[in-house]
């Protein structure tokens, strides 16, 4: 009897050691993740402040410029229509349509427009300037 006490009375003492170790290792791990989170979420709030303050920051001298116009400050209802209209024809970015890769006989080969794969420009002067051995991989 005294022998299973002897083996007892260790493992009795054991088992809320380890309830204890385990306990405590589950807080820490939470602990972490949820300190892990919140730093990614720091990190995405900056990441989007930036880019709020960047498209602002672009915007703000457009505006600007559209505030000085004459017209703009005078309230002219004639004349702001055409001015407004000029301005927003100069603020319009270049028209992009797609990016392409040609082959060596103007062929296009991959575009970011799947209507133009297929189309062949061989007098293309793009073409013909990347076709000559000094040009090669340059841009």
């Amino acid at each position: 009897m005294t022998r299973n006490l002897f083996a007892i009375l260790p493992t009795v003492a054991a088992l809320p050691t380890a309830a204890l170790l385990a306990l405590d290792l589950y807080r820490d791990s939470l602990e972490n993740a949820v300190s892990q989170f919140q730093d990614h979420q720091l990190l995405l709030a900056r990441h989007i402040a930036e880019d709020l303050a960047s498209y602002l920051n672009a915007r703000a001298p457009g505006l600007r410029a559209l505030a000085s116009l004459d017209t703009v400050q005078q309230k002219d209802p004639e004349r702001m229509p055409q001015d407004l209209d000029a301005y927003q024809r100069r603020l319009q970015p270049a028209h992009v349509p797609a990016a392409s890769v040609f082959d060596e006989a103007g062929t296009i080969r991959y575009s970011t427009s799947p209507a133009a794969i297929g189309r062949s420009y061989p007098q293309c002067p793009l073409v013909e300037w990347g076709s000559r051995e000094a040009n090669r991989q340059s841009v």
